[in-house]
């Protein structure tokens, strides 16, 4: 049996922690995971331009919530992705099951870029888009598990939501990258162009970014942590049996991570459509509301994060749950009633990206730390995307029904519910802040 000295001393070894290889591999996965989220946020912001070509109907609303419902499906197949690529990343490492995801995101990015609407090919068109989606969204589960655990077993001592925290800023430039992506094309083409053919150029940009990010990902190392359990004899004993022993985690992650779905969507992903559809603002300057706003989140994650590593993980989790029970309100029955008021709904967008970033410092580290090495990515991936499941797979089709019948304190109420749960699951964690990542009941020595 490995001990836990033995371990420590392993995963410190200087020749696998030089600065050197530590800054090509976080920069590899951080740069992944941007280019990962670009495409999934993409498809959310073109949504309203592409709905009336791939799934047609005399009703606007009808055709984006088709198209929205389409993009919550995707969500359906993380759970998969997952396992998949969690149990590979547990046996045969971190860094190549990111390379695999990356790659596969990019084929989905083309599928989308080049599949005719259905005016061409009729029912083929909306299907095919729902299959690629459905690829997306196994893709999109098997990064989450493995490259937080990639961040966080490359963190220095007293860092680890710093370090975690990096995925969040890269998902947050994501996102900008998609708002400011949206807002160039919808300045520079006409609303025809624009939906004809303009909404398709940055999923073929998405495609060469893809392309990019796997040769940023295998020019990286594996993880340290990883290294030390299967080098010098040691074997990762991942079995799905250990798995299943780490239920409580398991249960505890995934109420956590409802929220924090919920709040991404509802404060980045989908504000700009509920600006414009509300309010009638148009959808360019809901878009560059959304840019400044995203921009905030930005800036505060690293903050975030450095007072995670200094105070602990759950004093952040619960105020982010308790922050985003108030603020459900203003955003949601606010906006449709001081829609004509401009500077409401900057503080709205404002202060909700700043609510998210108080749990972006944290949530990557304390999710990672809730499990053993040998089933990490798994754990932590499967009860993610189980989360994704049930909050991130509702949201668009709910909110969409309940904002075209004008049910905004139901929108209200429904993310109040969520950040309750949230809020509970955050107090029942155990802090992991100071808990030693090598603990591994399940690695036997040769």
């Amino acid at each position: 049996m490995t001990t836990q000295a033995e371990f420590t001393d392993l995963a410190v070894d200087p020749a696998i922690q030089l600065k050197k290889t530590r800054t090509r591999s976080i920069t590899a996965g951080v740069a992944g995971n941007f280019i990962e989220f670009y495409e999934w946020t993409i498809y959310a912001y073109m949504a309203p331009i592409f709905a009336s070509q791939m799934f047609p109907s005399t009703d606007k609303a009808v055709s984006l919530f088709l198209a929205f419902s389409t993009f919550a499906l995707s969500y359906v197949a993380r759970p998969l992705g997952a396992i998949l690529f969690g149990a590979y990343s547990d046996r045969i490492g971190r860094r190549n099951a990111m390379a695999v995801a990356i790659l596969t995101m990019g084929l989905c990015s083309l599928i989308v870029a080049s599949t005719p609407n259905y005016a061409s090919i009729g029912i083929a068109a909306p299907l095919i888009l729902i299959a690629s989606r459905l690829l997306q969204g196994i893709s999109a589960g098997g990064e989450a598990g493995s490259a937080t655990a990639y961040l966080v077993e490359f963190a220095t001592p007293g860092r680890r939501a710093l370090f975690g925290s990096l995925q969040q800023v890269s998902t947050g430039l994501s996102t900008l990258s998609g708002l400011g992506t949206a807002a160039l094309l919808t300045r520079l083409l006409s609303h025809d162009d624009l939906e004809n053919w303009g909404w398709r150029i940055p999923f073929f940009f998405s495609v060469v970014l893809s392309l990019v990010g796997l040769y940023l990902r295998m020019k990286g190392e594996e993880s340290p942590v990883f290294q030390a359990l299967t080098r010098e004899g040691a074997k990762v004993k991942f079995s799905f049996s250990a798995l299943a022993a780490a239920w409580r985690p398991m249960l505890l992650v995934t109420a956590l991570a409802l929220l924090p779905t919920i709040a991404f969507l509802s404060w980045q992903i989908f504000l700009p459509t509920y600006i414009s559809a509300t309010t009638g603002l148009p959808r360019s300057e809901a878009l560059n509301i959304s840019i400044l706003s995203v921009l905030v989140f930005v800036v505060c994650v690293i903050p975030s994060a450095m007072l995670s590593d200094r105070f602990g993980r759950r004093p952040m989790m619960m105020i982010f749950a308790v922050a985003s029970i108030v603020w459900a309100i203003p955003t949601y029955v606010g906006i449709p009633m001081y829609g004509t008021n401009y500077l409401f709904i900057i503080a709205i967008a404002v202060v909700g990206n700043v609510i998210v970033a108080t749990m972006s410092g944290s949530i990557v580290a304390c999710m990672a730390e809730q499990f053993d090495t040998a089933v990490r990515a798994t754990g932590n991936g499967l009860s993610y995307a189980i989360a994704i499941v049930i909050s991130g797979a509702s949201f668009p089709p709910i909110v969409t029904g309940l904002m075209t019948n004008k049910h905004y304190l139901a929108i209200s109420i429904y993310v109040m519910s969520i950040a309750m749960i949230g809020l509970i699951a955050a107090w029942m964690m155990p802090e992991t802040r100071d808990k030693p990542l090598g603990k591994s009941n399940t690695v036997q020595s040769a």
